[in-house]
């Protein structure tokens, strides 16, 4: 069976996966394109809530002032964003400062010792409550009010450290998260149809996998989703399959960042915390994580080679850089718990690799 009618008879039919897209281009170039949904009327152009997607083009982001001397790995939060000064940890029941500050690096590689756990800091939801026009950093200040979850840089925990770096983003280079985002990689890119500031008109529709059924659900809701101002670094990208193919295809031929950068980037970092193996990856335990990226650490027998790198979100969109081969996939999803039905991303990848390779 080839990819379509896969596609088109096990991801759609079978499964009952509403959209599916793929996007694959090989030095630069497509060699690969086909999308389907439930009712045959899909287009290719479909808006998407990409979720966590969005952290790659933060880490790239943060990297780019990197590069440009403007910030650097090492350096402190609360360089940035002063209220980091008040981070702490609650040891033996006692409030204490942690051993070490938290530095850009904590953050790119989830180190930092936050959570993703809004919802149980109150004074985090009263300010979106209250606060019609919160920004990240206005929620940043809020988030340092509850105790870290361990010491900087001894463990990988998912979490909202790449809103963080949008906010740092946003300090460091004197404009708005969104406006540096447009300005150095969706216009030049001709990504027109991406953004973090708030959208919420003409998307493909959004599922939900639940107990084994797939079911209409409402657009993001959580105010660090899609907020009208504020503008999430891990969650908030809003674009198409079409546009997130030219920033990976950009990434794989060295025009936003160098290639120096991306070999900075993808080196995985695991091993440097002090509690090992802390990271998983949904998509195998082949990967480790570098500065916001997941990088293959053992290579396949399809072609994929150490060093492959990108991420995924929570409706199932996915992206692939691979240098070695100059191939990239994107993967358009609008499923949200994607895992209990669809968790075949690599399956399709090895069925295009089997043909362009």
């Amino acid at each position: 069976m080839d990819v379509k009618n896969y596609i088109d008879n096990v991801v759609i039919k079978e499964k009952g996966i509403p959209y599916f897209d793929v996007l694959v281009t090989k030095n630069g170039k497509e060699v690969f394109r086909y999308f389907n949904n439930a009712t045959n009327t899909a287009t290719g152009k479909e808006k998407l809530y990409m979720y966590s997607c969005s952290k790659v083009i933060t880490a790239v982001s943060t990297m780019l002032l990197v590069e440009r001397g403007i910030i650097s790995l090492e350096d402190e939060v609360s360089k940035y964003l002063p209220c980091f000064n008040d981070v702490f940890l609650i040891k033996n029941g006692v409030k204490v400062k942690p051993q070490k500050a938290i530095t850009i690096k904590h953050l790119l590689t989830m180190s930092a010792g936050l959570d993703y756990l809004f919802e149980e800091k109150p004074a985090v939801m009263e300010e979106f409550e209250k606060n019609p026009n919160a920004t990240v950093i206005d929620i940043v200040k809020q988030l340092v009010k509850y105790p870290l979850n361990f010491e900087p840089g001894t463990k990988f925990k998912y979490s909202l450290c790449h809103d963080v770096l949008g906010a740092v983003i946003e300090v460091a280079s004197g404009v708005k998260f969104s406006d540096f985002t447009q300005q150095n990689i969706f216009s030049p890119l001709e990504m027109k149809n991406s953004t973090f500031k708030f959208d919420d008109k003409g998307f493909e529709p959004l599922f939900l996998a639940n107990d084994g059924k797939i079911i209409p659900f409402p657009p993001p809701e959580a105010k660090w989703a899609n907020d009208k101002t504020y503008e999430s670094g891990g969650g908030g990208l809003k674009s198409t399959v079409e546009d997130y193919s030219k920033f990976l295809t950009a990434l794989a031929s060295g025009k936003i960042i160098s290639f120096d950068t991306i070999k900075t980037l993808t080196t995985d970092t695991c091993m440097e915390f002090e509690v090992k193996n802390s990271f998983t990856c949904i998509q195998g335990n082949d990967y480790g994580y570098g500065l916001g990226v997941r990088v293959r650490k053992v290579p396949t027998n399809f072609g994929l080679p150490v060093g492959e790198f990108g991420w995924d979100g929570a409706a199932g969109s996915y992206g692939l850089v691979d240098l070695k081969n100059g191939v990239t996939v994107t993967i358009g999803m609008h499923v949200r718990n994607w895992p209990n039905v669809f968790n075949e991303h690599l399956k399709i990848v090895e069925m295009i690799y089997k043909t362009i390779l």
